[in-house]
C-alpha cells in the first residue's frame, strides 16, 4: 500500500508539472503566431472576395481578388464596347457581365485600429473602386462600392476610415484557418482541469508526509501559478461574435474587433450597420462617439450619456447610462459554448489555489498543535555572555551578578537543564508565546519564553537567547547567552 501511494504521488506530481508546462507552452506559441497573415474569403451568390495578407513588419501587403456579376448585358452594344469586353477580363454569362480582378495595395499597421479605406484602380475597367475595411485577427469586415465613375489612375492609397455618412452592410471575410488556435483553446481547458485535479490530489496524498517547509513551498507554488494562469495564461479574448440579450434588444448579433487599446463594435438594426469605436479606460472601454448607438440599440443617447463595454464571466456587457436622467440600459453579449468553457477554465485554477491555501492553514494549525506538545526549542550548550537586564529592586547587586555570572555554562537539552553544572535531569518546560521582559531587551522583538525550572527561564527569538532568573514567576535578571561549539 505504501509503495502504491508513493507511485501515485509521483504520477500526480508529474501530471501537475506537465499541465503547467502545457499552459506555458501553448501561451508562448499562441503569442508568436502572426495576427494577420493568411487568406480571408467571402463568398455569396453574387460575388466572391479573397484577401491574401502578408505581414511585412510596419505594413500589411494585400492581394485583393474580386469576382462578381454585373448588370444585365445589352445585345445592342457597339463595336467599341465589344472590343472592350474582349480585351478585358469581363465576359458574358447568362446575359450578364462578370468580372475578375486582382488588386494589390499596402496598409500601414498604425491606421488599422481606426479602420481602413482604400482607393483601388482597376486597370481593366479604367475605374476606381472604394474599399472600406476593419481588419481583425480572424476576419475582415469590408464594404466595397464597385459602381464608382471613372476617375483616372490615382494608384492604391490606404488611409484611416473617417466617419461614415451612410449605413452599409458589412460583409465578413473569414480567415481560412491554418493555425491551431481552436486546438490550443481546448488544450488550455484540459490543462487547467488537469492541473487543478492533479495539484489537489498531490497535496492530499502527500500532506502528512511532507515537512513543513516543503508543504508551504508546494502550496505557495500552486497559488502563484494559479495567479499567473488567471492573469496571463488563460486571459480571455475580447474580440469575436456575440449573441445579444438585455433591455429589449433589437440587435441579434454583434461583432467586436479588439486592438488592445481600442476596439470596434459592429451591430446592425433595420439595415443600419455602422461601427462604434471604443477606447480602453482601465477595466472597460468607453465609446469615443455615441453617434450610432441610438439608431442601432434604440436607446436615448446624448452628450450626458456614458457608453461602456466590458468583459463579464460569460461574454461582455454594453451599458448606456445618462447622468442627467439617471436612465440605465444594459445589453448582454454572450459568446459561443467553447469560449464559455475556456473562460470557465480561468476560474478552475483558483480551486487549486483555494485548496492550497486551505492545506496551508490546516498545516499551520497542525504544526502549532504539535509544537505545543513537542516544541522545537533551540536546544544547545551555551555560556553567559553579559548581563542584559536587571530589575530595579536588584540594582544594588549589579556588580556582583555581572562579575560572578559571566562565563557560567548553561546546558539546555530535551532531558537535561543545567546552570553552572547544577543539573535538573527531569525538566518540565512551560512555553509562553510572548515575553514581557523580552520586549524590553534591545533587539529581541517577537520574543518567546520557556520556564525551565522554578528559578530559571529561557527568553529567545530567532537570533538571540537569554537566561532569566525568576522568583514567584517574575523575571529579575536576564543574561545574554552565546552558543558553545565543541
Amino acid at each position: 500500500m505504501r509503495k502504491f501511494t508513493g507511485i501515485m504521488r509521483i504520477v500526480l506530481a508529474a501530471l501537475a508539472v506537465l499541465s503547467m508546462a502545457a499552459l506555458v507552452a501553448v501561451n508562448i506559441i499562441g503569442n508568436r503566431k502572426n495576427n494577420y497573415d493568411g487568406r480571408y474569403i467571402y463568398a455569396s451568390d453574387e460575388k466572391t472576395r479573397i484577401f491574401d495578407i502578408k505581414d511585412n513588419g510596419d505594413a500589411l501587403h494585400f492581394m485583393y481578388t474580386i469576382s462578381d456579376e454585373g448588370g444585365t448585358a445589352d445585345n445592342t452594344y457597339d463595336e467599341g464596347i465589344e472590343d472592350y469586353y474582349i480585351d478585358s477580363v469581363y465576359g458574358w454569362v447568362n446575359m450578364k457581365t462578370t468580372r475578375y480582378a486582382e488588386l494589390e495595395f499596402d496598409v500601414p499597421k498604425e491606421i488599422i485600429p481606426k479602420g481602413v479605406q482604400v482607393s483601388l484602380y482597376d486597370s481593366n475597367r479604367y475605374e476606381l473602386d472604394n474599399l472600406c475595411m476593419y481588419i481583425g485577427g480572424d476576419s475582415i469586415f469590408f464594404w466595397d462600392n464597385c459602381d464608382v465613375e471613372a476617375a483616372g489612375n490615382s494608384g492604391e492609397e490606404a488611409s484611416e476610415l473617417h466617419t461614415l455618412g451612410e449605413s452599409m452592410i458589412w460583409n465578413k471575410a473569414e480567415r481560412v484557418r491554418t493555425d491551431y488556435s481552436a486546438e490550443f483553446k481546448i488544450i488550455r481547458i484540459v490543462a487547467a482541469a488537469v492541473f487543478t485535479l492533479a495539484s489537489f490530489m498531490t497535496m492530499l496524498v502527500s500532506f502528512k508526509k511532507m515537512r513543513r517547509g516543503l508543504r508551504t513551498a508546494l502550496c505557495a507554488a500552486v497559488v502563484i501559478f494559479a495567479a499567473i494562469s488567471y492573469v496571463f495564461l488563460l486571459k480571455p479574448e475580447f474580440g469575436g461574435t456575440y449573441t445579444v440579450g438585455g433591455d429589449d434588444a433589437d440587435v441579434a448579433k454583434v461583432d467586436i474587433i479588439n486592438y488592445g487599446s481600442r476596439c470596434v463594435l459592429l451591430a446592425a438594426n433595420d439595415g443600419n450597420c455602422l461601427p462604434t469605436e471604443f477606447e480602453k479606460n482601465g477595466a472597460y472601454y468607453s465609446a469615443v462617439s455615441e453617434e450610432y448607438i441610438q439608431a442601432i440599440f434604440r436607446v436615448p443617447v446624448n452628450s450626458s450619456s456614458e457608453c461602456e463595454l466590458r468583459l463579464t464571466t460569460d461574454g461582455a456587457k454594453f451599458t448606456v447610462y445618462n447622468r442627467i436622467t439617471e436612465s440605465y440600459f444594459r445589453f448582454d453579449f454572450y459568446k459561443d459554448k467553447l469560449y464559455t468553457e475556456a473562460w470557465f477554465a480561468r476560474y478552475i485554477v483558483w480551486l487549486a489555489a483555494i485548496a492550497a491555501i486551505v492545506f496551508m492553514i490546516i498545516g499551520m494549525k497542525m504544526d502549532a498543535d504539535r509544537r505545543k506538545l513537542d516544541p522545537e526549542y533551540p536546544y544547545g550548550d551555551y555560556r553567559i555572555k553579559r548581563l542584559a537586564y536587571l530589575d530595579g529592586s536588584m540594582e544594588y547587586m549589579r556588580k556582583y551578578l555581572r562579575d560572578n555570572m559571566e562565563g557560567v555554562p548553561v546546558t539546555w537539552h530535551k532531558d537535561l537543564f543545567a546552570v553552572d553544572n547544577a543539573a535538573d535531569n527531569d525538566p518540565e518546560y512551560v512555553f509562553n508565546r510572548t515575553s514581557s521582559i523580552g520586549t524590553q531587551l534591545a533587539g529581541i522583538g517577537n520574543a518567546r519564553q520557556v520556564n525551565t525550572t522554578k528559578n530559571y527561564c529561557i527568553i529567545y527569538n530567532n537570533h538571540k537567547k537569554f537566561l532569566g532568573t525568576m522568583m514567584d514567576n517574575r523575571v529579575y535578571t536576564a543574561y545574554e547567552l552565546e552558543e558553545v561549539h565543541e
